[in-house]
């Protein structure tokens, strides 16, 4: 149960400090603030920190077989393998939309990292782009899809993984997918903040 609690506070910290990322780095990037900036900047690497240390509470809850948590419940079983337990991660919707947020904190720090040598301008509405991009996941993680939710009751197995994807593919296909369709957000980012500054 402390997992479900855990992994939904760092959500939630997620949320918090992305929205504040988004709104700052935009409001800086106006006013061309070299200090607010990297404040703003610095929230999106919190806001992907704390993505990151929820996506390690899911990933310990599936490996685990923590059935008190409706996703692992309906995601593993007590006879799944190791390996697609931990594809379980991204076997449903809730996991699936947790790497794409994981995925873009990580390629979308990296780039801010990368991004520090442009203008103040375009560097500030690029990090709020992102940084609102990343929020909309966050939203949607907190308030319609969590894989945090907590059963009443702890069943003594799960559902285990839908059969179709009981594959080895399944190891491979859907994070390269995934991680690719959430790095075109960054260069989207950088092509509109461009023409917005």
């Amino acid at each position: 149960m402390i997992l479900g609690y855990l992994g939904a506070g760092a959500l939630l910290a997620a949320l918090v400090m992305g929205g504040f990322s988004a709104v700052l780095s935009f409001w800086a990037g106006r006013q061309q603030n070299p200090v607010m900036v990297q404040v703003g900047r610095r929230a999106f690497y919190a806001a992907t920190a704390m993505i990151v240390a929820a996506g390690g509470v899911l990933e310990w809850a599936l490996l685990s077989h923590d059935f008190s948590l409706a996703y692992v419940t309906e995601h593993t079983d007590l006879s799944t393998s190791t390996a697609l337990s931990a594809a379980g991660f991204y076997g449903g919707q809730e996991g699936s939309l947790l790497y794409w947020a994981l995925v873009l904190g990580v390629l979308g720090s990296v780039s801010l990292v990368a991004s520090a040598s442009l203008g103040l301008r375009l560097a500030g509405y690029a990090a709020g782009l992102m940084a609102a991009i990343l929020s909309f996941f966050l939203v949607v993680l907190v308030l319609v899809a969590s894989p945090f939710y907590l059963l009443s009751i702890t069943p003594p197995d799960g559902l285990g993984l839908n059969p179709i994807l009981r594959d080895g593919g399944m190891l491979i296909h859907p994070p390269v997918i995934l991680a690719g369709f959430a790095s075109f957000a960054i260069p989207f980012c950088f092509a509109s903040a461009a023409l917005m500054a």
